[in-house]
């Protein structure tokens, strides 16, 4: 093995190893990584210099088909439900080459928000999140689908790429949609 390899070998055994217990700091999770042997060596430490900002989420996933798309904003807004904005999203999902985090049920996401409005709904917000998910036990008695998530925002998303590049991850999967975001009593609708 060069020192190339052994270089990325480093780099994606950290990713593999540490990936779900990523500490959000601001819109970085500082590393603190030695030489990291071969399996089934020492994982992996995340430092932070900063406070921990944004704790993990339980993500509640449940889909509904809308046939009517007015008449469900107009309910929505007769139960009080608040709009926060349209957004048009470009989202990328990066992963090892061998895709260990999609085996593992784990997910890092970069996405780009662009206001959006529409005739019934104003543009939301311009911003860049990067997310990071990973599955929760199943449970019998859940339809829905559940998953751990943190998520931090990101000032520069551009350089971004090149970044999750270097540490070896690359983009695996892309995908674009609208969303239009609503609030009611403590509630995220999207």
């Amino acid at each position: 093995m060069n020192a190339r390899n052994a270089s990325a070998g480093r780099r994606l055994c950290w990713l593999a190893r540490a990936f779900g217990n990523t500490v959000p700091c601001g819109a970085f999770a500082v590393v603190v990584l030695s030489v990291c042997p071969e399996p089934p060596g020492p994982v992996a430490k995340l430092y932070c210099a900063m406070p921990v900002r944004r704790q993990t989420t339980r993500e509640v996933e449940i889909k509904l088909r809308v046939w009517d798309v007015p008449g469900l904003i107009r309910d929505l807004r007769r139960m009080g439900a608040v709009p926060h904005g349209r957004v048009f999203e470009q989202n990328t999902l990066y992963d090892t080459p061998d895709s260990d985090f999609r085996r593992r049920g784990r997910l890092l996401r970069l996405r780009i928000e662009s206001p959006a409005p529409s005739g019934a709904i104003q543009g939301g917000r311009r911003r860049s999140v990067i997310t990071s998910k990973a599955s929760v036990p199943a449970r019998p008695d859940s339809r829905y689908k559940q998953k751990l998530e943190r998520e931090a925002l990101v000032q520069f998303p551009q350089r971004w790429d090149g970044v999750l590049r270097s540490m070896g991850l690359r983009p695996g999967f892309r995908y674009e949609k609208y969303r239009a975001t609503f609030r009611l009593a403590g509630l995220y609708l999207d």
